[in-house]
């Protein structure tokens, strides 16, 4: 399928541009250009055919580099220091022709040497085997950099892992945090997510946690004083800082949910299961 038969076939297809905000669209990739459909103007056969063409397209897909090669099944694990870690940087609002400059100038903060490549159309994989930059120096270096390119960026710092270790499994679990974090705070680590994550895939589809976060809900204190509970290990006077709130507040809506639900988030195990509803 090639731009011109795309442009006859769907006439208000847009190539390498974006339809106005609130306009839902289906993306397709053909000869390296990103190409946005109206879903409105799309019949259930034309979207099944659309389909087709993605899975063809992503079988298509080149891996150039030795790192992307591995990490993705096509290849041998790369000769590499004793250990290393993965750099998650997700970009938004960066137009495809500056995606090179953007690219060189993250890579400026790093060795000469430092492997990196596009994981998708907007996730850039750093392969970082110094793993000397502290949260607040890579958070310093993505603010110059958006700021320079008037982009948005989010980047998820993977854990430190040893040569030895299963990098390519570990790889694929990390990028699913990473999905999962993309739309929280703008530099995290895995450990901010690991427990909302984890906990999330295994709860889901609890009916138990689901009802109790409902009722929950439906008092406009709940969340955030079991949140904030949590947080400090259960430490009411901790809590009531943070919330800015009376200790004696605290310590009356804490009555009330026992009241209410027999549950006392004095106790850790049942504080933590109050936790295990609200993630």
């Amino acid at each position: 399928m090639t731009i011109e038969k795309i442009k006859v076939f769907f006439p208000t297809a847009l190539i390498d541009k974006s339809f106005a905000e609130g306009i839902k669209n289906v993306e397709l990739r053909v000869d390296n250009h990103l190409i946005r459909i109206p879903l409105n103007d799309l019949s259930p056969r034309e979207l099944c055919f659309i389909d087709l063409l993605r899975q063809n397209n992503q079988l298509k897909i080149q891996r150039n580099s030795p790192w992307e090669k591995y990490l993705f099944g096509d290849g041998l694990k790369p000769k590499s220091s004793i250990k290393l870690r993965f750099l998650y940087i997700t970009v938004h609002q960066l137009d495809k022709e500056q995606k090179t400059k953007w690219q060189q100038m993250i890579l400026t903060f790093f060795s000469n040497t430092t492997a990196s490549f596009w994981a998708k159309d907007e996730q850039l994989v750093i392969v970082d085997e110094a793993c000397t930059l502290s949260k607040e120096e890579l958070s310093g270096m993505l603010d110059t950099v958006d700021s320079d390119f008037d982009s948005e960026s989010r980047l998820l710092i993977g854990l430190v892992w040893k040569r030895k270790c299963d990098l390519r499994a570990l790889f694929e679990e990390e990028r699913q945090i990473s999905t999962f974090s993309q739309k929280q705070q703008a530099v995290a680590t895995v450990p901010d997510y690991a427990l909302k994550f984890y906990l999330h895939s295994f709860n889901q589809d609890s009916l138990v946690l689901q009802t109790y976060r409902q009722m929950f809900e439906e008092l406009d204190y709940a969340i955030n004083l079991i949140r904030a509970l949590y947080q400090v290990g259960g430490n009411v006077s901790q809590a009531s800082k943070a919330m800015y709130a009376h200790r004696n507040t605290l310590e009356y809506r804490i009555d009330k949910l026992k009241n209410e639900f027999a549950l006392n988030l004095r106790s850790m195990t049942d504080l933590t299961f109050c936790y295990l509803a609200i993630v």
